[in-house]
């Protein structure tokens, strides 16, 4: 399931990481106050970019006690705009800054 929610209610980030979420999927799009969240089961999954502006997004997952238990990058796409999971191949494509999108498993957001 992807919930969008406030920046400001986002756990602990990683060293070298930062949140930047855009309002819409084109260059120098505005930021957004919310973000697009994957929840599954007791794991939530924040996308986060590289502070060193590489194109490549880092999906850190989250227990309940916001521990980080995965931390995948992505290369091909940054600056999260929304994220779409497919149950028939349990992926989620995450759509980023100039229509660009990355996917991950589910197995790789953290254990089933």
């Amino acid at each position: 399931m992807v919930n969008y929610v406030l920046k400001t209610e986002a756990p602990p980030t990683p060293a070298g990481l930062q949140l930047v979420c855009v309002s819409v999927p084109n260059e120098g799009a505005p930021a957004s106050t919310t973000c697009p969240v994957v929840k599954y089961k007791d794991v939530t999954t924040w996308v986060f970019s590289y502070a060193d502006n590489r194109v490549s997004m880092a999906l850190v997952s989250y227990d309940g006690n916001n521990n980080v238990i995965a931390n995948v990058e992505k290369p091909g796409a940054r600056y999260v705009f929304a994220a779409e999971p497919s149950v028939s191949t349990e992926t989620v494509l995450f759509f980023g800054q100039a229509g660009n999108h990355v996917t991950a498993t589910w197995a790789e957001l953290g254990p089933k």
